[in-house]
């Protein structure tokens, strides 16, 4: 029970302080297709997570408002397995798919 939330910590750009909230994780990504269309190799698996937002929320700014690339859209996110007692620290880059994404895989993806 629990293992599907997982804590995202952002830095505000204004104060560079930390935010931190809880999520639900919604499972991987597929795999997107090869550049031909086809399938990816059965077998393949994606390391892209997905979580569920609402664009007007506080850690889209927090995430996409940093001025350098080395900084935008990072994150650190926290994963606990009570059962386990184990701790993971993942960090990556958010990517946030609106309404408006051109990118039909993502699109998808989103639903």
């Amino acid at each position: 029970r629990g293992g599907n939330y997982v804590q995202i910590a952002t830095v505000d750009p204004e104060t560079c302080e930390p935010r931190c909230r809880t999520v639900v994780f919604r499972g991987f990504l597929s795999p997107r297709p090869n550049e031909d269309g086809s399938a990816a190799d059965k077998g393949e698996e994606s390391c892209v997570m997905k979580m569920i937002t609402d664009l007007r929320s506080s850690k889209v700014g927090e995430a996409s408002g940093h001025t350098s690339p080395a900084t935008a859209n990072t994150c650190e996110l926290v994963w606990w397995f009570a059962k386990s007692s184990e701790q993971y620290r993942v960090r990556g880059k958010l990517q946030f798919v609106g309404g408006d994404e051109s990118d039909d895989f993502l699109v998808r993806m989103r639903k």
